[in-house]
C-alpha cells in the first residue's frame, strides 16, 4: 500500500466499490460534508466502517450514499459509496477553500476530475482524453497535457494524470486507511442526488 493518489486508478479498475473521492484544503472533514450536503441533516454512525461495510449499507431506498471521512496532511477527504453528486458537485462548496473531486463515472467512463477554488470551477477534466475546461492553473493543465501526449493506454494515462495532480496540490491520501481500514462514517444521502 502506498500514499500519493495514483492508487485511486487501481481501486477504480477493480470496479467493486464506487470510491467517489472529494478532498478539501481549508475545511475540516465535517465542514466539507456539511457543504456537500447543503447543510442537510446527516446521520453520523457509531464507530467506524470499512469501504465494504459502507457500500453494503447503500440500498437506494432509504440510504443512497454512505461516506467515510478523514484528514491527511493539509487535506480533508470524503470517500462516498452509492449515489454521489460526484463531478456535479456545486462549486460553492469551495468558498474560501480548495476542493478536488475525483469521480470514477463507473456507468459512463471515463473518470472525471474537477478543481474548485473560492466558489468557482477552475478545471473540469476527463481523466482520459482531451475534454478539458480550464480557467486557470496553467502549469497544472500543461503537466496534464504532457501526460496525455506520452501515455496511450487509458489506465496509464489516468495514473499519470493522478500523479501530476497529486504533485501539484501536494496531495497524498492514505491508501491503506481508505481501501482496507475503517474510518468514521455517516449516512450522506437518503434520497437520490440531484444529478440523477
Amino acid at each position: 500500500m502506498s500514499e500519493g493518489i495514483e492508487w485511486i486508478q487501481d481501486v477504480w479498475a477493480l470496479g467493486r466499490i464506487d470510491y467517489y473521492i472529494t478532498c478539501a484544503r481549508g475545511l475540516s472533514p465535517q465542514g466539507l460534508v456539511e457543504r456537500m450536503t447543503d447543510h442537510a441533516p446527516v446521520q453520523m454512525l457509531p464507530g467506524t466502517l470499512t469501504a465494504i461495510e459502507a457500500a453494503r449499507m447503500v440500498d437506494l431506498d432509504q440510504v443512497y450514499c454512505v461516506a467515510r471521512i478523514g484528514a491527511h496532511g493539509d487535506w480533508s477527504f470524503v470517500v462516498e459509496s452509492g449515489g454521489s453528486e460526484g463531478c456535479f458537485l456545486d462549486p460553492q462548496v469551495s468558498e474560501s477553500a480548495e476542493v478536488l473531486v475525483f469521480d470514477p463515472q463507473m456507468d459512463h467512463p471515463p473518470p472525471q476530475f474537477r478543481y474548485h477554488r473560492n466558489g468557482e470551477l477552475i478545471i473540469n477534466s476527463s481523466l482520459f482524453g482531451v475534454e478539458r475546461l480550464a480557467r486557470g492553473a496553467a502549469d497544472l493543465v500543461a503537466a496534464m497535457e504532457r501526460v496525455e501526449e506520452t501515455e496511450d493506454e487509458p489506465q496509464d494515462q489516468v495514473r499519470g494524470l493522478l500523479r501530476v495532480i497529486g504533485k501539484h496540490f501536494d496531495l497524498s491520501l492514505p491508501e491503506a486507511n481508505i481501501v482496507d481500514g475503517a474510518l468514521p462514517a455517516l449516512i450522506m444521502r437518503t434520497s437520490a442526488p440531484r444529478c440523477w
